[in-house]
């Protein structure tokens, strides 16, 4: 009997997570999404994650195995293109490099594109931001990115993703990691690290504050995950490799 009890309580526990899985799927499948949060909170775990579990081709500046293609950003372009060619209606045609369906997972993209140098940015990738609001009309593909800090992107396309992830901590139990973390909607509650507030069961007033809170603040949620260690397949000293001699 306690072996039964035991089994339906393993199984409840694997269908919890795996429908957490499905509902941080989901919004990598139809939005670009950054992931922050502090060093060594998790924000490759998540990639990871979703990678594994999509089961797809992708894109990504460092390898996280499976279906792995390189891409630098600088091999993103549309130029010479600029929002005035397109005010203009002088669109300069260019060749397609890319190919469909595949997304593009950027790792440290604070490192890469980083906002202390908005105005070289603006001036050498004028184009990567227009791609960036086209890629699902150009290629059928999303934008990802993480970084240690949500403001240190590069602010043409910092704004411009749909979800905003905060991992807030990855513990590790054996070869289990649990990471937590917060999704928002909204650029602004994800500056300011809002937490969802909670609903109490049959009491109205704190019911419609809640109904408030989330008008005003948009779409906060709280979600764990787990990973298997065996299933990571990205180096976390990877930059160690690429850095130095």
């Amino acid at each position: 009997m306690l072996i039964t009890i035991l089994g339906i309580i393993f199984l409840l526990v694997i269908l919890y997570f795996r429908s957490k899985t499905k509902e941080l799927i989901k919004h990598f499948e139809k939005s670009s999404v950054l992931v922050f949060g502090k060093k060594g909170k998790g924000k490759d775990i998540v990639f990871q994650h979703v990678i594994k579990n999509r089961k797809q081709s992708y894109y990504s500046n460092i390898p996280y195995g499976y279906q792995y293609n390189h891409l630098e950003i600088r091999d993103i372009s549309l130029e010479p293109n600029t929002y005035e060619d397109f005010i203009q209606g002088s669109i300069k045609k260019v060749d397609n490099t890319l190919k469909e369906k595949y997304d593009f997972y950027i790792s440290d993209a604070g490192v890469y594109l980083p906002s202390q140098y908005h105005g070289l940015l603006d001036k050498q990738y004028k184009s990567f931001p227009i791609f960036f609001a086209l890629s699902r009309h150009l290629n059928l593909m999303n934008i990802h990115a993480n970084t240690q800090a949500l403001n240190r992107v590069w602010d043409k396309l910092r704004e411009q993703f749909d979800y905003y992830i905060r991992v807030k901590r990855t513990i590790r139990i054996f070869n289990l990691f649990f990471t937590t973390m917060f999704i928002y909607d909204r650029y602004q509650s994800a500056k300011m690290e809002l937490e969802p507030m909670k609903k109490k069961f049959g009491n109205e007033f704190n019911n419609a504050m809640q109904r408030q809170y989330e008008s005003m603040n948009g779409e906060i949620k709280k979600l764990t995950i787990i990973t298997r260690k065996k299933v990571i397949k990205y180096d976390t000293r990877y930059f160690k490799s690429i850095v130095y001699k």
